[in-house]
Order: C-alpha cells, then sequence, then structure tokens
C-alpha cells in the first residue's frame, strides 16, 4: 500500500477539529489545537494497514485560522477503497513515540514540566473518503497537589484517592 495518488482519489483532509472539553492544553480560540499527531488505518479485502500515516503518526499543523482551518501534514495521504479509523492526540510535545496496532494506539509519552498545567487530548474519527472531523477529549489530565505547612510540623502523607474523574478519552 504506497498510498500513492491515483485517477479517482483525493487527499485527506482534515476539519472541524476542536477540544470538546474544557481543557488546560495549549489551545488557540474556539479550543482549536494548534497541531496534533494523527495515526490512521485501513481495512480493505480482510486487510488491515495500521501504516496510513506512517507507523509512528504524522504531524498536522494548522496554517489557517481559528474561524478559516486549514491543516497541512506531509507527505500527503490519499483516499483509497476500504475503512479508515484515524486517532489524533494533542499537544505533541507530550508523545515522545507512538505506534498504532490492532491493539490500539501504544503512546509513550515525554516529561511534563510540572509548572505548566497540560492536559493530553485524543480524538478518533472513522469517516472513509470524506474530510475527516476530530473531536479531542480528555485521555489524561496532568493533576497537581499543594500544601502548606504553617505550624512546621512534618507531616506525611499516606495515600490519595481521586473520585469522579474521567478514565476514557472522547
Amino acid at each position: 500500500d504506497t498510498n500513492l495518488p491515483d485517477e479517482e482519489s483525493r487527499p485527506i483532509e482534515f476539519s472541524s477539529v476542536y477540544a470538546s472539553v474544557d481543557t488546560k492544553t495549549e489551545t488557540g480560540a474556539e479550543n482549536i489545537p494548534a497541531s496534533f499527531k494523527v495515526w490512521a488505518s485501513r481495512t480493505a479485502n480482510s486487510t488491515t494497514n495500521y501504516n496510513v500515516f506512517g507507523q509512528t503518526g504524522t504531524l498536522v499543523t494548522n496554517a489557517g485560522t481559528a474561524t478559516s482551518q486549514k491543516w497541512t501534514y506531509s507527505p500527503v495521504r490519499y483516499w483509497q477503497s476500504g475503512e479508515y479509523n484515524f486517532v489524533a492526540v494533542t499537544p505533541v510535545d507530550l508523545i515522545s513515540s507512538g505506534t498504532l496496532t490492532a491493539n490500539g494506539l501504544a503512546l509513550n509519552f515525554g516529561s511534563w514540566n510540572l509548572s505548566s498545567e497540560i492536559d493530553g487530548l485524543l480524538a478518533r474519527s472513522d469517516v472513509s473518503g470524506e474530510v475527516v472531523p476530530l473531536s479531542f477529549g480528555h485521555m489524561l489530565s496532568k493533576i497537581s497537589f499543594s500544601a502548606k505547612n504553617v505550624t512546621n510540623i512534618p507531616i506525611e502523607i499516606t495515600s490519595v484517592k481521586i473520585n469522579g474523574y474521567h478514565k476514557d478519552a472522547a
């Protein structure tokens, strides 16, 4: 599968890309990510190719504005017959590597700057042959706790329990 254009194919394009939830990730006006990394699989004739956007994914950037999105990436991929499944992650800085397989998307995260509060967002789409919409939702959030010991008494935290969080992305 070379993903080269043929007489009837069109480039795979992205539109309607936005964060569907309140987030502290780096987004522009109206919660639009500045960039994202995308992976896709295509199933045709009972065979699935998980490398439509390369084994490690492809960087997609917004060359437009908040009201007129224009997503670009290179090299351009083209629609071919089959069923597609897309997975995208933002912000890109969080990901040191990622691979799409039959088991799903395996991601390795780089180090986070503890002074900034960044949420990891994930989007999925199963559109085939059309412009791909991506609605990003929380994949993981950085949660931090702070306490101030005003009496200088030694404190030891033995456990922390978090309730009411979302454990799955969009």
